[in-house]
């Protein structure tokens, strides 16, 4: 099969079967040379690196040997050239298990390169040791036996000859282990560069390779869609009699087998759209006549709407009028009991006016009697009048803020707008409203009596609420549950003993609030009806 009627997605795997190989190459080569760095890293770590450690460290430990020694020879005290002594022993086997450990390496090291320049200098080095060793132990026997000056012209002479020696072949041994440490790491720098080298070169061909088959891929295209788009374009210029000569079997040469067939079902369709149109121009007239009818229609039903949307809003203004009358039933019900709450504060606030007006006379006398007495004589007397004179203010100021506070509630309650959040004391709030609807029922029923019961939650606290909104809610719940006692009451006589509870709990991110009552309750019906709108099992103007 020719390589041009092959599909597009055969041509672009062999392309790219082409770049992958190339790039699987060049992937098991960089392993391999990575292999190469690998080892010669390997080598330098585990053959060179340790070995100039030990070596280095025998340096240094040579070099505090003999520092000790001068130490210990210059020393006077007893105690002081003990530990001298102690220091020196201590160092002696320090470097000997160096040269051990250096030992093992270089054996180890040999099986893989070339160590006789090393073994070499390190011969040289254990001879220079064991004289060193010799020298060590005459200097510890003749300062043992007292022979100080011996030991010192010891140290001085011979110990020193035996140390610069030890000194230049330890610097020899450390020079070869770097020599080979600093080889084994340009050997793998070089490996790298090699390697990286012909990486480069290798994915430079396969980006020259893509770019030849993208190339080769998009030059088959090219042609077959542009000879499309301009049939196309004579297509939408109305040409219905274009065609393509597919020059390919592939995806593009279906294509354009497709648009000549699409070609040919416009002429066809041109052609029964031309007999349609015919037919259509014909039933013109008809669908006039329909037209005609159907907008007299409409402008029935238009009317009809007109009427529907004026009842609508008739039966809206007539809604909103009986929510206002059942408010305000309920406001003429709570009469009697906000007449009961405002008395008690009125009371409150005329009985300390008196008291503050008898204030006023006593101070009224004790400042005529100063004009007689010192001031100082009078000021005692003066400051306890004052004192209760303010103490009946504030008291007035408090009763008839609470009178005030309640007036306000249900000018709002009457107006029927909704008011402004704001925190209150949730508690304080219940326990007035539920003064409000217990006096109201007593004042609507006489000789009602319940036990009113409380169970608030100090951890309530202060909530933010529209105060006349929560307010009538507490006095509908309050005002039901009150009814729902009388009626059982009134059913069951002395034997019922009528309760009601009002309880708030704080919980974790709400506030509940619970009104209990131990009437008769709410069947299975009323209940399913409860949030139906203005449905009530009462009789007109008991609604809340």
């Amino acid at each position: 099969m020719p390589l041009r009627d092959l599909s597009l997605a055969t041509k672009q795997k062999l392309g790219f079967g082409f770049i992958l190989l190339l790039m699987v190459g060049a992937g098991l080569f960089a392993v391999n040379r990575s292999r190469a760095i690998s080892d010669e890293a390997e080598q330098t770590a585990a053959l060179w690196l340790p070995r100039v450690v030990a070596i280095s460290d025998v340096n240094l430990q040579v070099s505090e040997l003999r520092i000790a020694q001068l130490q210990y020879a210059v020393a006077s005290e007893d105690t002081v050239r003990a530990a001298q002594r102690d220091a020196m022993i201590d160092l002696i086997d320090a470097i000997n298990a160096n040269l051990d450990t250096y030992a093992g390496l270089t054996t180890m090291a040999e099986t893989r390169v070339d160590m006789s320049d090393e073994r070499t200098r390190y011969e040289r080095f254990e001879g220079f040791w064991s004289e060193y060793l010799d020298v060590a132990n005459q200097l510890l026997t003749l300062s043992d036996a007292g022979a100080e000056d011996r030991a010192t012209r010891l140290l001085r002479g011979e110990a020193t000859e035996v140390y610069n020696g030890l000194s230049a072949a330890l610097d020899a041994l450390v020079e070869v282990n770097r020599e080979g440490a600093a080889a084994g790491a340009v050997r793998a720098e070089e490996t790298f560069r090699g390697t990286t080298i012909v990486i480069i070169v290798l994915l430079a061909a396969a980006a020259l390779l893509a770019v030849g088959i993208v190339s080769t891929l998009v030059a088959s295209m090219a042609g077959p869609v542009r000879r499309l788009a301009q049939a196309a374009d004579r297509l939408a210029e109305g040409d219905l009699d274009v065609y393509v000569d597919p020059t390919a079997k592939d995806e593009l040469g279906r294509l354009t087998h497709s648009f000549n067939v699409m070609a040919a079902s416009l002429r066809k369709a041109q052609r029964q759209t031309e007999e349609q149109a015919t037919m259509l121009q014909s039933n013109a007239a008809m669908l006039q006549e329909q037209t005609d009818m159907l907008q007299a229609q409409t402008g029935m039903l238009q009317d009809k709407n007109d009427e529907l949307e004026t009842a609508l809003d008739q039966l809206q203004e007539t809604q909103q009028q009986l929510v206002m009358r059942e408010k305000l039933a309920s406001l003429g019900q709570l009469t009697a009991g906000i007449a009961h709450e405002i008395k008690n504060p009125l009371n409150f606030v005329n009985n300390f006016a008196a008291l503050s007006i008898d204030l006023m006379e006593e101070v009224d006398e004790v400042l005529r009697d100063a004009q007689e007495q010192p001031v100082k004589d009078v000021l005692p007397d003066l400051d306890e009048v004052l004192a209760d004179l303010r103490t009946n203010v504030a008291k007035i100021n408090e009763h008839g803020t609470r009178a005030d506070r309640i007036v306000r509630g249900m000018l709002l309650h009457a107006r029927g707008q909704p008011g402004d959040r704001q925190r209150i004391g949730l508690n304080a709030l219940l326990d007035e409203h539920m003064r409000l609807a217990y006096h109201g029922m007593r004042a609507r029923t006489p000789g009602f009596n319940v036990d009113l019961q409380t169970d608030y939650d100090d951890a309530v606290g202060e909530v933010e609420v529209v105060p006349q909104s929560i307010g009538q809610v507490v006095l509908n719940l309050l005002t039901n549950a009150f009814h729902a006692v009388h009626q059982r009451q009134q059913a069951e006589g002395s034997a019922y003993d009528p309760v009601v509870t009002i309880r708030t709990q704080r919980r974790a991110d709400a506030v509940v609030l619970a009104v209990c009552d131990n009437g008769h309750g709410i069947s299975d019906e009323h209940r399913a009806r409860i949030f139906e709108p203005f449905f009530t099992t009462k009789g007109p103007g008991e609604g809340t």
